[in-house]
């Protein structure tokens, strides 16, 4: 291996190391020293590659808001029904934050929109994650109000978000327990797209 390809490795241990801790403990318990011990490295090369804690967490938040991103291009797959697509699109998107929760959080924070890569995030969103999530609207009711569209969306975000949110207090009041995010989503699709099957 070649001293670039170990640079980029050693590289990608530590960032991955930091989402794992941001998922496992929380942003505001991340320090140098704890990231060091779990990507195994020392903390001077932490400052090496990345010249501090702040400059890190932001390549660390980086990467984990692209791979939101690339969930995008499930939307793309035309070799499969748009109500499957939306499907997958959803299902990826769940994941990527069940393995970081606490990123959920912080996303909901005002302090997000320090990180340079947030504001990119969301300027993915203004102007093409929104879009394609519309037009995979539209194409499954055939509604085409933008504003219609957009309503439906959020309803099956809050619907799959909002149990996720509120599961430890489903947990400690009910005997129910929720399913896995792909029966959960299964069970909202065929319920919210009844009435599209009823009329194709």
């Amino acid at each position: 291996m070649g001293l670039e390809e170990k640079d980029v490795t050693r590289k990608d241990l530590i960032l991955q190391a930091t989402l794992q801790l941001i998922g496992d403990e929380g942003f505001d318990a991340i320090s140098s020293r704890k990231i060091a011990k779990r990507a195994n490295v020392n903390v001077a090369l932490i400052n090496y590659y990345f010249g501090s804690k702040e400059k890190l967490l932001n390549q660390a938040f980086h990467v984990f808001l692209s791979t939101l991103k690339e969930t995008f291009l499930s939307l793309e797959n035309e070799s499969i029904n748009p109500q499957d697509r939306l499907k997958k699109f959803f299902i990826e998107y769940v994941h990527v934050f069940q393995a970081y929760p606490s990123i959920i959080q912080l996303i909901l924070q005002k302090s997000t929109f320090e990180f340079d890569s947030h504001k990119e995030y969301v300027n993915f969103i203004r102007s093409l994650g929104l879009k394609k999530l519309v037009v995979i609207m539209q194409e499954i009711t055939g509604e085409q109000d933008e504003q219609k569209c957009m309503i439906m969306i959020s309803q099956l975000l809050g619907a799959i978000f909002l149990p996720m949110i509120m599961e430890p207090v489903i947990k400690d009041t009910t005997p129910f327990r929720l399913p896995d995010v792909e029966t959960h989503i299964n069970i909202l699709f065929q319920h919210y797209f009844h009435r599209y099957h009823l009329n194709s």
